[in-house]
């Protein structure tokens, strides 16, 4: 069973003060990290694309449909 030593109001007081130690990113990083997710997620789906592509034609090749 849960302590109720210092209870929910010192849990919150402490939260606070730990997402006020927190160092947060520029908004200039930010906008990097979504440009280069951005990038690698299209050239993901570029890719899976192709294969399917590929894929689809061996498998029509092979089952002569």
């Amino acid at each position: 069973m849960a302590s109720k030593e210092g209870g929910i109001i010192n849990f919150l007081k402490a939260v606070k003060r730990e997402i006020e130690k927190t160092t947060w990113p520029t908004s200039d990083k930010v906008q990097k990290a979504i440009a280069a997710v951005a990038v690698i997620v299209l050239i993901y789906a570029l890719l899976t694309g192709v294969f399917d592509f590929l894929i689809g034609l061996v498998m029509q090749y092979v089952l002569q449909v």
